[in-house]
């Protein structure tokens, strides 16, 4: 084995450099329903941008696992990033694109049109930040939460032909538009970093204040150490106030490559003055028309910078659980340069209150022409939008690029009669939504089982709507339509076809209001046959499995019936009449394998087809010892038939199961860790490190009384950075509080304590002394038992730490090494492996009699090798005499019995064959 030893350490040399704990990736994760957002946000801890229903995320090996085992679709978009040096990159004009070409840029990576990702030293982004239009903001400052927007009807409107309350639209003035953008251009400049933004939002306050209004605040927040201030006007709403819309636009201005500095001019007429005016006259207007619900106007500082303030107050809207509805944001919004008058109207994947806005502008206006459009990701809708919450984007379709960021964004080219019809066209849309009902979800849809009906749920219920629920066969195509009634949020659709869709909407109705501007579409099948069971789950437990699976939604279930197959012998009834969707099944053995199908009855007696199958083991810790082998082949290290050849060495003659993880995403299973009495995780070679993607199961198993061996090559140090959460594995279940690595090649092996043998490196190798091996800090409770031998004597590591064993409560034994077994001396390895070994309790003997398929133990598989070898013609026993098991001299269905009374009966033990 030492030639082979050389041989792989040669080819080791280039890859035993590199950092202590991998990096975490970003990825690209699509949600499909509210049910993967749910399974995401508990996986995910960070996301930091959402394009729609698609978000980008910080993924390590563990959690990408875990996103595809549980069918999330994602894609890794850029590896190992440092949330410190990546950044979100925004072009203030979401039209012109970040343009990857420029010269500062590192790697990139494209979201959407105007948003990138881009990795790069913060320095060069600070500096990218305050002399060109890109806003860089690093991962590290700002994280979203993980949502899912439901895709909606938006035609909900269409059954309105009178709208009162555009009558509003007269009481818009040009000449108040004028004065308010004129006095926010005479401020000369609203620049962050001045004192005359600060003079700008105590001018609104006032004005806010003249108008009536009480509930005024000016929410601080920094841009870096900056204080800078939103301001936040609160408008209650009469009959629903906790029912929210948010009216707002940036009020900060800045200029690039101008002859004056920022900090003494930027008039920022369209931008963002246009937007502030916008939002200040429908204050004005609204301040005594009564609203059903809470309006809230906001300007925002510190979007030039990088969205600050509206991150700020979409963050707190969203801490707080309001019910915001809709965010309605205007940045630039007073240039008509083309003279064409059109005006762009976008939104996030609901466009439902965007298409509201363009039917409100075509009704109200002779002359604006809407444009819908998909939005972009650099004004301040976005930061709500990445917060989840519905938002209307507007702005100029002839963009002011002349203007724009310049010391020529005055007054004076802006065209106020085309701004005077965007604020027509914004107070009518403000009172439509204002005074609509909340849209409506349709909860629960219940099958009653007779084939035609089906009972609709909706909500949030309000006791003051009229529903309407309305439905067909298509989607968003309905053909029927049912008057509820008042404050009622179900209704029994009968009459329907059996096996035929149906599509429903439920939609609120206010008398003397509106109705609700969309609702969401959700759809059901009436069967008569019962649906079958979903979502199976098995876990394993302490001689016992835990099986789960999803209520019957359907009106007239009775109950459930499990079906069960051990070790795949065909399926029979195991039991009936389960009234509950949990069942935990105590009739186990050891080393066999049990698999479920469930099924619904109805109380006509009619039962589903089966459910998904799931398998698994009962965790009995009694068969042996499992080696899971997470050594690679190559990149180094030894062929397959080498590594099991140094396993069987260091076990023998203890037999042994063996389970090979080399790649993300294979991982050790409750299920086959919970069969073995002792576990232990070889990962000798360099580079991958996969342990703890299995941390779950490891888990589990060391909470009961199997025995935990882990041995490795950088293992702890690219496990976890130290010192180690004390809640974590390493530290709670193998007692490991700190490590410290010593990189130098100076380990040349180890003194044992307390009776291990003491160890050796083989330094015939070429690698000779082993670098990057730890010292260890021992948690309360955990005892030392090698202390490092440092070739040079190297103080600050002779004679520290370097494996720790802990007695657990549970009863199992746990030993962790700080380095690997294979550069061992032969001998050195055998005698620590055997020492554990023993002190585990693992027996040296090969039991013989019964163990037909010659796997070290007597199990469920010994009875079907011969079942197969008797009647299927099956392979021939290894041992003739093992399948003699009454010592009759011959093998028939006595046997069979005998054996099966042993496994499961616990009768006498086999015997001595006579066969051969």
């Amino acid at each position: 084995m030492k030639l082979s030893k050389c041989l792989c350490i040669c080819c080791c040399l280039v890859v035993l450099g590199g950092g202590s704990v991998a990096a975490d990736d970003l990825a690209k994760v699509n949600l499909a329903s509210r049910y993967q957002a749910d399974v995401v946000a508990g996986i995910v801890t960070s996301a930091y941008s959402r394009v729609g229903n698609q978000f980008v995320v910080a993924v390590n090996e563990e959690q990408a696992t875990a996103l595809s085992r549980a069918g999330i679709e994602f894609e890794v978009i850029m590896e190992a990033i440092d949330p410190a040096r990546t950044f979100i990159a925004r072009h203030s004009d979401g039209r012109r694109g970040v343009g990857v070409d420029v010269p500062q840029l590192g790697e990139t990576v494209q979201l959407e049109s105007d948003v990138h990702i881009v990795r790069m030293s913060p320095s060069i982004a600070l500096s990218l930040t305050r002399t060109t239009e890109l806003t860089l903001t690093s991962l590290e400052e700002r994280t979203i939460p993980i949502g899912y927007i439901d895709p909606v009807i938006g035609n909900t409107l269409s059954m309105v032909t009178d709208f009162p309350t555009d009558s509003l639209t007269a009481l818009v003035s040009q000449d108040s538009i004028y004065a308010f953008n004129t006095r926010l251009e005479d401020f000369e400049t609203r620049y962050i970093f001045t004192d005359s933004i600060h003079a700008a939002r105590d001018w609104m306050v006032q004005k806010f204040i003249d108008w009536g209004y009480t509930d005024i605040t000016t929410p601080q927040f920094y841009y870096g150490s900056l204080p800078c201030y939103n301001v936040k006007v609160v408008k209650p709403g009469y009959a629903e106030p906790d029912k929210v819309i948010v009216i707002g636009g940036h009020y900060d201005a800045i200029t690039y490559g101008q002859p004056t500095d920022p900090m003494d001019y930027a008039p920022g007429s369209d931008d963002n003055a246009s937007g502030t005016t916008i939002t200040l006259e429908m204050a004005r207007i609204l301040a005594n028309v009564p609203m059903r619900k809470t309006i809230i106007f906001m300007p925002f500082s510190a979007e030039e910078v990088g969205l600050y303030g509206s991150y700020d107050a979409a963050g707190d809207f969203y801490n707080a659980g309001t019910d915001l509805e809709v965010m309605f944001n205007y940045d630039m919004v007073g240039y008509n340069g083309n003279g064409l008058w059109q005006f762009e109207i976008s939104s996030g994947p609901n466009t439902a209150y965007r298409d509201m806005q363009v039917a409100t502008c075509n009704r109200v206006n002779s002359q604006l022409i809407p444009i819908a459009s998909p939005p972009g990701g650099s004004s301040d809708h976005a930061a709500f939008m990445n917060y989840g919450f519905d938002v209307v984007n507007n702005i100029e379709e002839d963009f002011n690029y002349d203007g724009w960021h310049t010391n020529l964004d005055l007054t004076s080219r802006m065209d106020f009669d085309y701004m005077y019809e965007v604020g027509r066209m914004t107070v009518a849309s403000l009172a439509i939504v204002g005074n609509s009902a909340q849209p409506t979800n349709i909860d629960q849809i219940v099958d009653q089982g007779d084939g035609q009906s089906l009972e609709v749920f909706f909500g949030p219920c309000n006791a003051s709507y009229e529903y309407t629920l309305i439905y067909g066969t298509s989607p968003g195509l309905y053909t029927d339509t049912v008057d509820i009634g008042t404050g009622v949020c179900s209704y029994m659709v009968t009459g329907l076809t059996e096996g035929q869709p149906y599509y429903f909407l439920a939609i609120g109705v206010i008398g003397g209001g509106y109705p609700a501007v969309y609702a969401v579409e959700a759809t059901e099948t009436p069967y008569i046959i019962p649906r079958a069971p979903v979502s199976p789950v098995l876990d394993p437990d302490d001689h016992q499995i835990l099986l789960d699976w999803s209520d019957s939604p359907e009106a007239d279930f009775d109950h459930y019936r499990i079906y069960r197959s051990i070790s795949g012998l065909p399926f029979s009834l195991y039991q009936d009449n389960v009234a509950n969707s949990n069942y935990i099944d105590v009739d186990v053995i050891g080393q066999a394998e049990y698999t479920y199908k469930f099924t619904a009855v109805d109380s006509d007696g009619y039962e589903s087809v089966p459910s998904s199958q799931v398998s698994g083991y009962a965790g009995t810790f009694d068969g042996g010892i499992l080696v899971i082998d997470e050594t690679r082949q190559g990149a180094g290290m030894p062929n397959q038939a080498t590594q099991e050849a140094f396993f069987t060495s260091l076990l023998d003659p203890t037999p042994y199961d063996l389970n090979r993880i080399e790649t993300s995403g294979l991982l050790l299973t409750r299920s086959v860790a919970g069969q073995y009495s002792s576990v232990f995780w070889f990962d000798d070679d360099f580079s991958p490190k996969l342990i703890s993607e299995s941390e779950d199961s490891l888990d589990w198993y060391a909470g009961y009384d199997g025995n935990l061996f882990i041995s490795g090559f950088r293992t702890i140090e690219y496990w976890e950075s130290s010192p180690l959460s004390p809640s974590g594995f390493l530290y709670d279940r193998m007692r490991v509080a700190t490590y410290n690595v010593h990189t130098a090649s100076d380990f040349a092996g180890a003194t044992g304590v307390g009776g291990w043998p003491d160890i050796e490196v083989d330094s015939t190798s070429v690698l000779g002394f082993l670098p990057y091996v730890p010292s260890l800090g021992i948690a309360a409770g955990g005892e030392p038992i090698y202390l490092y031998d440092s070739k040079t004597d190297d103080p600050s590591a002779e004679g520290t730490t370097c494996a720790i064993y802990y007695d657990s409560p549970s009863g199992g034994k746990r030993v962790v090494l700080a380095f690997p077994l294979y550069f061992l001396t032969d001998e050195s390895a055998i005698a620590l492996v055997n020492y554990a070994k023993n002190l585990f309790g693992e027996s040296a003997v090969t039991e013989v009699e019964g163990d037909v398929d010659n796997n070290g133990k007597v199990d469920i598989g010994d009875l079907v090798y011969v079942v197969d070898y008797m009647f299927i013609a099956g392979a021939a026993p290894w041992s003739m005499n093992a399948a003699d098991v009454d010592a009759s001299c011959r093998i028939d269905i006595a046997d069979l019995v005998y054996l099966a009374e042993y496994i499961f009966l616990g009768g006498p033990a086999p015997l001595a064959g006579c066969v051969e």
